[in-house]
């Protein structure tokens, strides 16, 4: 009574049950932008090309759309094209110690300024940071592969607790899920690059460093306004 078997894809003559239900996602840098090395990615598995708003400029994000639906063209396969809007950067300051090791239940204290003299006391860009931390906040370095937890607070000191332990370096990003902050969740730049994802007819845009479900009802509002039926991510 299996009628699986007997189900075709429209992209490709092989029964559903012999393709892969899980799909890749790749993220197009430097190294795999031409229409040439995106077509390898294709034909090694990749079903949707992530495009990181943080990085490039218009030109080069033309070009990369421009390469990514004529390699997939070739190979007459689906291929989705994923748009990651940066959001609000909160990034660390120069480490003294590069990397550093953060271990499980170590102290790490956040100061004011951008600059820092001793290994275990971090700075950001955020210069509101240690006015919007408060005891038991989570925050999350390097891409979330680091947890801290806020132990204490003083008008120019935030005292946090390892919690996720890993290697930290200079500049990574920094993202304090459920902290209410004063930088907008949706920057100008985000909103000139949904623009332009919704003239390329993208099927995804995603929103990194999300901290709020209204974060991503105002982006998925505006993608609509613009005339955009891309998926949205968070």
């Amino acid at each position: 009574h299996n009628v699986e078997p007997l189900l075709m894809s429209s992209a490709t003559s092989q029964p559903v049950s012999e393709r892969a239900r899980t799909k890749i996602v790749a993220t197009v840098g430097p190294a795999c932008s031409t229409e040439e090395k995106i077509g390898e990615l294709i034909a090694a598995g990749v079903d949707v090309f992530r495009m990181n708003m943080a990085h490039g400029d218009r030109q080069q994000h033309d070009q990369i759309v421009a390469n990514i639906r004529a390699a997939a063209s070739r190979q007459e396969r689906p291929i989705g094209i994923l748009v990651d809007l940066a959001g609000p950067k909160i990034r660390l300051g120069t480490l003294v110690e590069d990397p550093l090791e953060c271990v499980m239940g170590a102290r790490l204290d956040f100061v004011a300024g951008t600059e820092s003299k001793q290994p275990d006391v971090l700075t950001t860009n955020y210069d509101r940071l240690l006015d919007e931390l408060s005891v038991g906040d989570r925050v999350l370095l390097a891409d979330g592969t680091i947890g801290l937890r806020v132990t204490a607070t003083s008008p120019d000191r935030v005292q946090c607790e390892v919690v996720g332990p890993g290697p930290l370096r200079s500049r990574q990003g920094v993202n304090l899920p459920g902290v209410k902050l004063s930088l907008p969740s949706i920057t100008e730049r985000d909103r000139q690059n949904a623009a332009w994802a919704a003239e390329q007819n993208v099927d995804f845009v995603s929103l990194s460093f999300v901290r709020s479900p209204d974060e991503i009802i105002e982006l998925k509002s505006m993608l609509r306004d613009l005339g955009s039926e891309a998926i949205t991510i968070a």
